[in-house]
């Protein structure tokens, strides 16, 4: 396992994006949980997030899980959100569990 970390960058005044670096697991899931909820209650709050996935080497069901609430939560407060680049196990993963369209809308 390693250690998560994930950043957030502003992109633009109305965008802000995140890049996990790591494995997003059970141990690791609140990180990822932490930083989404940081970034849809930035001020001001973006209009969009996007989730970088490019340097995120494995995501379980429980992160997972994260992404989805972190969509729902930023639906909520009429923030658009999206996930792009998953790859490799990343990408089976959500391909798998059939939400990789859900969370790249």
């Amino acid at each position: 396992m390693t250690t998560l970390t994930a950043p957030m960058v502003r992109r633009s005044p109305s965008t802000v994006g995140l890049t996990p670096h790591g494995e997003i697991d059970l141990a690791s899931r609140g990180v990822l949980n932490d930083a989404i909820m940081a970034a849809l209650s930035a001020d001001p709050p973006p209009a969009a997030l996007v989730v970088d996935l490019a340097d995120v080497g494995f995501c379980d069901c429980s992160g997972v899980r994260v992404l989805l609430r972190g969509r729902a939560a930023a639906r909520a407060a009429g923030i658009d959100f999206r996930v792009v680049n998953a790859h490799g196990v990343v990408l089976r993963v959500l391909r798998t569990l059939g939400v990789e369209r859900e969370l790249a809308a």
